[in-house]
């Protein structure tokens, strides 16, 4: 028979349904202490899932000392890690030394990354003074051969008095600071190897965004090796091979292509030359036939300017790059398009 020609068993069937509903009901209910138990636990575990959930999301946290590392870092992190400078823009790194506050910035970073080869002297004491023992100390120009001072300085040295006080000095004072030119990055192709050291550090202590790094750093490389193509092409052509600047930064640069840097005051650019290394140095210049004196961003120009105008040469400005300048950063400039830049005052100076 069909169900709806039986009208009186209608209020039957809903009171089974109900009862069964309710049935069900109880079932499903929990005893309200387990029940708050398991809540309980949840919103324990949350915190820590949410945390890890973050940081994932996030990427590494990178602390870097001077410009040109922090340059690099910032071109393989991208937009996988965050990535900031301990000195201030425009902070010469031989003066600096970090605050309380610089300190406390170090607790959550993941990765330091430095230049090396003694240009950070405050490294050791800003780490000893860390509770993060478990950050990633990078150091760049471990992945690289190092110039010793003197080495940089042979040339000059030739051409120098071997009694001049002052040439003892300042050889003292370079040993003072370190027994390595630190000035790596000035050379594409050790920026290469220091951009190497930096990527190799992000995949190994952050697996998740290896990828992201990777594509990041294959495009630095990309740059960078079409840099030191340019360099090598310049300076192949170059009508001589002295380069005589206000101080010896450029030891790498001219070492890897073909040069010999000069420094009117060696390694470290405080010290001045006295007046018999002036008079060496302007009949350097004349004897070689020399058109144009280097002086630098950061450096005073007034002893090269003396040499200069002694020597009947011109004066041409290159950047050691070791900061970034205000306004040069308002310039929208970088390390690369610097680089490019000094690239440019060479090929107009030396060929």
């Amino acid at each position: 028979m069909h169900i709806l020609s039986h009208k009186k068993n209608i209020p039957l069937v809903l009171a089974v349904l109900m009862s069964v509903t309710i049935s069900i009901g109880g079932c499903n209910q929990q005893n309200p202490s387990t029940s708050m138990d398991a809540k309980s636990q949840q919103e324990q575990a949350m915190p820590e899932a949410n945390v890890q959930a973050e940081k994932s999301e996030a990427g590494l946290s990178v602390l870097t000392t001077i410009y040109p590392v922090t340059y690099l870092s910032q071109e393989i992190a991208g937009e996988f890690g965050q990535v900031e400078s301990l000195l201030p823009q425009g902070a010469e790194p031989h003066d600096w030394e970090p605050s309380p506050q610089d300190i406390a910035r170090l607790e959550g970073a993941d990765i330091l990354v430095m230049n090396g080869a003694g240009i950070e002297l405050w490294v050791d004491d800003l780490l000893a003074s860390s509770n993060n023992k478990d950050v990633l100390v990078v150091d760049t120009s471990k992945n690289t051969e190092l110039l010793e001072v003197q080495q940089e300085n042979e040339m000059l040295g030739e051409h120098m008095d071997e009694n001049d006080a002052h040439h003892d000095e300042a050889h003292e004072l370079a040993h003072q600071h370190s027994a390595f030119d630190p000035h790596l990055w000035l050379s594409p192709k050790r920026a290469l190897q220091q951009a190497e050291a930096i990527y190799e550090s992000f995949i190994k202590a952050d697996e998740q965004h290896k990828e992201g790094y990777t594509a990041n750093y294959e495009a630095l490389k990309a740059k960078l090796e079409a840099l030191d193509k340019a360099y090598e092409e310049v300076m192949s052509k170059a009508s001589t091979n002295k380069l005589v600047s206000s101080h010896g930064a450029f030891a790498y640069l001219a070492h890897d292509y073909g040069l010999e840097n000069i420094g009117i005051a060696g390694i470290n650019a405080d010290q001045e030359p006295s007046p018999q290394t002036m008079a060496q140095l302007i009949d350097f210049v004349k004897a070689h036939e020399l058109k144009v004196i280097f002086t630098e961003e950061f450096v005073s120009p007034k002893i090269a300017e003396v040499v200069a105008k002694e020597s009947g040469v011109r004066l041409a400005t290159l950047y050691t790059v070791e900061a970034l300048s205000e306004e040069d950063a308002r310039a929208g400039l970088d390390y690369y398009t610097l680089m490019e830049k000094n690239l440019e005052t060479l090929s107009s100076s030396l060929l």
